[in-house]
């Protein structure tokens, strides 16, 4: 990652952003005290700690009694936790979106295989990236997954790419997000290009809801289409194996769509594994 600013959007429940810092290498704190570095008046006074070294970011909790925790992407977050750009943190009723930068540039160095156009990245994680892309040929934007930089060359890692595909690409649902094609053009680090949902995972919107908690009449349909999504998958012997509220995505008209079928499995891989451990 570039050692150059990291950019922390600072948004309130309803997404807008009320302000934004440039932060450089150093230890920055969070919390309604003076001289917090990202002050929040509704936080505890040292609330939580954002460190940028290395060109890498770390958000920590430090644990204040009765101050509520912190949350990464809607998963509590417990001591000291690297996070990527793209990811989201949860101080109180503040939501801070971290924006790395990347060395994407205009022109030809972003147009992958000669059609496909980056425009922003969505989210990273672990092992892996989404970016958002404009296909030229077809005219329209999809998403593209890739791996990061410190990865690329790594075989197990391509391997867990490939089997995403392999498992997913045949599945055709309302309710998952539909795999387009695995691309390995010479010279190019390999990606694939995937169904663009223009939308918010299911954990953020939690958090967006009185008391982060969703009434059963609204969570209720998302369900039904979560199961419907998922005995689609089973009809055709793959199981998801990560099911979590990162991995549900909502779009605009409220339809859920399954994300990540990356450490699937098929039945028979599951049976098969399962019966070795017993």
């Amino acid at each position: 990652m570039s050692t150059d600013s990291i950019k922390v959007l600072v948004a309130g429940s309803d997404g807008v952003v009320i302000s934004e810092y440039l932060l450089g290498e150093g230890i920055y704190p969070i919390g309604s005290a003076t001289g917090s570095a990202i002050p929040l008046e509704s936080a505890a006074p040292e609330h939580a700690r954002l460190s940028v070294q290395g060109g890498e970011m770390f958000v920590e909790d430090l644990a204040v009694p009765g101050a509520g925790g912190i949350y990464l992407d809607g998963a509590a977050v417990l001591g000291r936790l690297r996070v990527y750009s793209g990811q989201t943190i949860q101080v109180a009723d503040r939501w801070l979106a971290l924006q790395a930068p990347t060395n994407v540039q205009s022109g030809q160095n972003d147009l992958l295989s000669g059609r496909y156009r980056l425009i922003r990245q969505l989210g990273r994680g672990g092992r892996g990236e989404v970016w958002l892309a404009q296909d030229e040929q077809l005219n329209e934007e999809i998403a593209i997954k890739r791996l990061p930089a410190e990865l690329m060359g790594d075989p197990s890692a391509l391997s867990d790419l490939t089997r995403e595909v392999q498992k997913s690409r045949h599945l055709h649902h309302q309710n998952i997000i539909r795999i387009h094609d695995l691309i390995q053009a010479v010279g190019e680090p390999p990606f694939v290009t995937l169904e663009y949902i223009d939308g918010q995972d299911l954990g953020s919107l939690r958090l967006q809801q009185p008391g982060s908690l969703f009434k059963w009449e609204n969570l209720r349909p998302l369900m039904t289409q979560l199961c419907d999504a998922l005995e689609y998958a089973h009809q055709n012997k793959i199981v998801h194996r990560d099911l979590k509220p990162a991995n549900m995505l909502i779009d605009q008209q409220g339809r859920l769509k399954l994300a990540d079928f990356g450490i699937a499995a098929t039945l028979a891989e599951s049976f098969s594994r399962s019966s070795m451990q017993g």
